[in-house]
């Protein structure tokens, strides 16, 4: 079983890094916690909307549409762009999908996409 394995972080980094390290291209905001990350996500990505950026969210659980967990400036990522990333994703790591759980795939596509569509603010 892949989930709750120690190791996965470190084969999460070595996957960010082989595909060109998108993550390093981000700036990112880590809201932890167990009430408010709903809410203070909203605050700060209106926030750095209203100064000009392009703000990316990623949620988890999903909320409704498992596509909404993945957003760049409030809209979800399209069906054939998750799909274009995933395979992209896959075939650059040589891996399918048994390699990582749902949540670890969900997170290289999501940092994968937010680097490619030039995002500059993700909160997480």
């Amino acid at each position: 079983m892949l989930a709750g394995d120690p190791r996965r972080v470190a084969a999460l980094r070595a996957a960010l890094h082989r595909l060109g390290d998108p993550d390093q291209a981000l700036h990112l905001i880590h809201i932890a916690g167990t009430n408010g990350k709903g809410s203070t996500g909203a605050f700060l990505a209106q926030a750095l909307a209203n100064a000009g950026y392009h703000v990316g969210h990623f949620a988890s659980p999903p909320l409704g549409d498992p596509r909404n967990q993945t957003q760049r400036d409030g809209m979800a990522i399209p069906a054939a762009a998750y799909v274009e990333v995933l395979t992209h994703c896959q075939t650059v790591l040589g891996v399918t999908g048994a390699a990582f759980t749902t949540f670890e795939w969900d997170v290289l596509v999501a940092l994968q996409w937010f680097a490619q569509t030039h995002t500059d603010w993700v909160g997480a």
